[in-house]
């Protein structure tokens, strides 16, 4: 291995004497290498299954076309009903006088440099017409623009199944409805739940719908009652009361015309129809929508009139937008065999990159962060191809909970799932995207802290696995005192306080260490200042040393072992390593954020905190060590000796801590780990949340990353490619986040100040790509036919730290 890194480092100094100075990537335009990735239809969409994803900087619609009728959903991060499930606005239908759509020509094109998707048609009848379809980034605002040759009515309807209370059935034996709530296999008697109808009020030219929640049926008290919290209400950070979400259609000449009804992929719904006054050869429809805990539904509403009556011009917000999206392309990319077929694995895999790292624009000012089961991209269950209950089901009068609003997993911020949402934008140079997953542990701070104090009297925050937006557990997971349910969600009277009996999640909370590091990283890549998520970082390692000490006490009378470390037990490792000692994934967090803290400068970590940290990273247990075949490895956990099949906790110190890498000492006990400790499942494993493409390539793994490469990122089930079908719910951003991860590590690495360059590139990948490293450093490459043709690195000061594999 020695030998082979200082190989790597000899040929890397070759060429680095060839290619330094050789300028940036030139193009035509800083942003025409897109263009190759834009997505085109010439036929109308079976359904919703078959839509296409626009997006702005705070709202996600799916786009499609059938029956020779426009529609799409839209929805924003943030718009929470009673329950704590993300809901979607509604839907919108467009028809139009003539049906332009009807034996005519069809395109349907998404234009990523722009950031909007046109439709247009054909046919001898009518002639020429293109709908442009836009979100704006600053606002959550959707624009349908539509032009024609010849004059044409449009007709316009939003669509709402949510017209009254729709009951969750709730089934000790069936997780499947209930999921979408997190109220998995609850006891009958909690059978009162519904999902409460939303308020549309109609004018005689548009058309206002909210959901306003309701007090009375809110979760949150429930969630307090349930897990004893009630008695320090008052300084929990509340997210909930009166929240509403809602929005507006309008448009050019709209009178509203009548009310209609029907029935949708297993749903019935309301519709209000609103048509043009006159055939016009122009129209605008414009959706505007708002989120808010205004103490009134009148405050709600002049929110939302501002919004609406913004005295900006459409060319001018359309300038603006335009201006983002370039910015926005030009500050990374990658690009693979750009020359070849769409059939090429490389070229699928660079155009999902590029495609899935749009779609997650729709969450960069959101409210919350994008949730990791669809974010608000999501559609009808019946055509998401996973759900086998509801798949193609022929029965219409299965309608319950299976709406458009439904998604596994949904009410919950699952954190080990978020995270590979976010750990791309780092590389990306999407700093602005990233803030939005900070912001909650900013937000639920105080409820962290409190809750800790509260059930256990020490210091410190405590981030469970499964928190809904509250900062709290939900209340599957926390359990229900109910001896009727069987399985791990029944919670025995005497279970400790504060402690969710779910064995798989129970005590799994190392995501908030890694959530820190990735904010300690966040400054060194972007340079900006984290002074507001400090706290957190500080409170996320307080609590892991006086927690843990807290428990040893009261085992033994001692808060450290012989050998005077912290024993961190019972933990959990990932979600099938229950009750476990000393997990390695754990100590892995504690090193690399105590790691950062220190590197603080003065201002921001005063000498008696770093002391502090000194003191505590003097308590950090070794990692656990097996062998196997005289070779020794990292184990799960003391208690654990062998992977569990699909997770990879002794991995972490690979990735994502970065204590270990290529060029580094001891990166031997990680290829150890990689080749003999985890399972043969593993190392195959590229769907959903898998990290097996990340280690490979952190290892160097040429040709099997490739193979995991493609099999992550090359086209998902639907038609739209970067719609990726996997364990949690489609669009599945696992996916796609951990895929990004994955492709950014075989491109480029940084670790223990170097800057590694294709490192685990297939020999028969042309690339080309622009990357953000640490030190505000930007990398740009091309590497074709074998051969690394141009190198920059912004500022030349870090060339000295490239290594060139």
């Amino acid at each position: 291995m020695k030998k082979r890194i200082l190989c790597r480092i000899l040929i890397s100094l070759f060429f680095l004497v060839i290619v330094m100075g050789l300028g940036t990537v030139a193009s035509k335009g800083k942003t025409d290498w897109v263009n190759k990735y834009d997505v085109k239809w010439t036929t109308q969409s079976e359904n919703s299954g078959g839509s296409m994803p626009l997006v702005g900087g705070n709202i996600g619609c799916n786009v499609w076309v059938e029956n020779n009728e426009l529609f799409f959903y839209f929805s924003s991060p943030g718009a929470r009903e009673e329950n704590g499930a993300l809901m979607k606005f509604g839907r919108i239908r467009m028809d139009f006088e003539p049906k332009i759509f009807k034996d005519a020509e069809f395109a349907q094109k998404l234009k990523l440099s722009d950031g909007a998707i046109y439709i247009q048609t054909y046919s001898k009848a009518n002639g020429h017409a293109k709908i442009k379809l836009w979100a704006e980034i600053k606002s959550p605002v959707v624009h349908a623009e539509v032009e024609s040759e010849t004059n044409l009515n449009v007709i316009a309807t939003y669509e709402n199944w949510r017209n009254k209370p729709l009951l969750l059935p709730l089934d000790i034996d069936d997780q499947h409805q209930q999921r979408y709530i997190s109220w998995s296999n609850a006891p009958m008697d909690q059978a009162d739940v519904y999902i409460y109808p939303d308020s549309i009020e109609p004018s005689e030219q548009s058309v206002t719908f909210y959901h306003r929640m309701r007090e009375d049926k809110s979760y949150f008290p429930k969630l307090l009652e349930q897990q004893k919290l009630t008695a320090i209400k008052a300084q929990l950070w509340d997210p909930v009361t009166n929240l509403t979400f809602g929005g507006m259609m309008t448009g050019d000449n709209l009178k509203f015309s009548k009310t209609t009804c029907g029935h949708y992929a297993q749903t019935d719904f309301k519709g209000w129809q609103y048509k043009t006054t006159e055939a016009s050869k122009s129209v605008n429809i414009k959706i505007v929508t708002h989120i808010d805990q205004s103490s009134t539904i009148d405050g709600w509403k002049s929110g939302l009139a501002q919004k609406v009556n913004k005295q900006v011009d459409d060319k001018l917000l359309w300038k603006e937008n335009k201006a983002w999206w370039d910015q926005f392309w030009d500050r990374s990319y990658i690009v693979i065999n750009q020359d070849k077929e769409t059939n090429d694995h490389g070229w699928q895999v660079a155009r999902n990159y590029n495609l899935f790292r749009y779609m997650l624009v729709s969450g960069f000012f959101g409210n919350e962060p994008s949730m990791f089961n669809g974010g608000v991209l999501t559609f009808d269950p019946k055509y998401e191809n996973q759900q086998k209950l509801i798949l193609n089901s022929a029965d219409t009068s299965i309608t319950c909970s299976y709406t458009p609003d439904y998604r596994r997993w949904g009410a919950g911020l699952t954190a080990q799932n978020q995270r590979l949402v976010y750990w791309p934008m780092l590389k990306s140079g999407d700093f602005d995207g990233i803030l939005r997953e900070f912001d909650f542990y900013k937000n639920t701070l105080a409820t962290t802290k409190a809750k800790v104090k509260y059930y256990w009297g020490h210091d410190g925050c405590l981030c469970e696995e499964q928190t809904n937006t509250t900062g709290l557990l939900g209340m599957a997971e926390y359990g229900w005192a109910d001896k009727r349910v069987k399985n791990f969600r029944f919670r025995p009277d005497d279970f400790e306080v504060g402690v969710s009996n779910n064995p798989f999640i129970g005590r799994l909370n190392d995501s908030q260490l890694e959530h820190s590091f990735m904010m300690l990283q966040y400054r060194k890549f972007s340079g900006k200042e984290i002074a507001e998520y400090l706290p957190f970082i500080e409170q996320s390692v307080i609590f892991y040393d006086e927690h843990f000490r807290m428990r040893e006490k009261k085992r033994t009378g001692k808060e450290l072992d012989e050998n005077g470390n912290l024993v961190i037990y019972p933990s959990n490792t990932l979600e099938n390593h229950p009750n476990a000692k000393n997990p390695t994934a754990v100590i892995a967090g504690l090193r690399a954020v105590l790691a950062g803290l220190l590197e603080l400068p003065i201002s921001l970590q005063s000498k008696e905190k770093k002391d502090l940290w000194n003191s505590i990273l003097a308590t950090v247990p070794d990692y656990p060590i097996g062998e196997v075949l005289g070779h020794k490895y990292f184990k799960p956990a003391e208690n654990w000796e062998r992977n569990h099949p699909g997770h990879n906790p002794e991995m972490y110190p690979l990735y994502p801590y970065q204590l270990f890498g290529l060029g580094m000492h001891g990166l031997e006990s990680m290829e150890n780990t990689y080749l003999y400790a985890t399972t043969e499942e593993y190392k195959k494993h590229s769907g959903s949340w898998s990290q097996s493409v990340i280690h490979s390539a952190r290892l160097g793994m040429r040709d099997q990353s490739e193979k995991l490469i493609n099999d992550k990122l090359c086209d998902g089930p639907f038609r739209f490619p970067a719609f990726f079908a996997g364990g949690d719910y489609a669009p599945d951003h696992n996916v796609g986040g951990s895929g990004m991860i994955g492709l950014q590590e075989m491109l480029m690495q940084t670790h223990n100040g170097k800057i590694h360059i294709l490192p685990a590139c297939p020999k028969t990948w042309d690339v080309q790509f622009k990357l953000y490293a640490p030190e505000n450093t930007v990398v740009e490459v091309s590497y074709k036919k074998g051969k690394l043709e141009r190198l920059s690195v912004i500022p030349k000061s870090r060339e000295k730290d490239v290594v060139i594999y």
